[in-house]
């Protein structure tokens, strides 16, 4: 047997009081490491949440514009009368006579 083997059967520490505090402090590390999971996988629930609560506020606002919109006459309408007439100014240039049979 070479010295850097470890003799057969458990390896752990030999004396009873280490074997007990080993044992305490792998069921702390073990209760802590759990807690601190729980946070983090909170923290993230919570992150997404106030997300999809963002997003929901933010079509509604949206809906809630596009429906006003579309009461108040609707279309991208920049000019001052709103309603989507187009007004202007027109001149005769050339009065032609019609043939008949001819349309507008």
């Amino acid at each position: 047997m070479s010295a850097y083997q470890l003799p057969p059967g458990p390896s752990g520490p030999k004396n009873l009081l280490t074997r007990v505090l080993a044992s305490i402090g792998a069921a702390v590390a073990l209760v802590v490491s759990f807690f601190l999971g729980a946070v983090v996988f909170l923290m993230a629930l919570g992150l997404m949440v106030l997300v999809i609560i963002g997003v929901l506020i933010r079509v509604w606002w949206l809906r809630r514009q596009f429906r006003e919109q579309l009461r108040r006459g609707g279309g991208d309408d920049d000019g001052p009368s709103g309603g989507g007439v187009i007004e202007g100014e027109y001149v005769i240039i050339k009065d032609r006579k019609r043939k008949p049979g001819e349309r507008h």
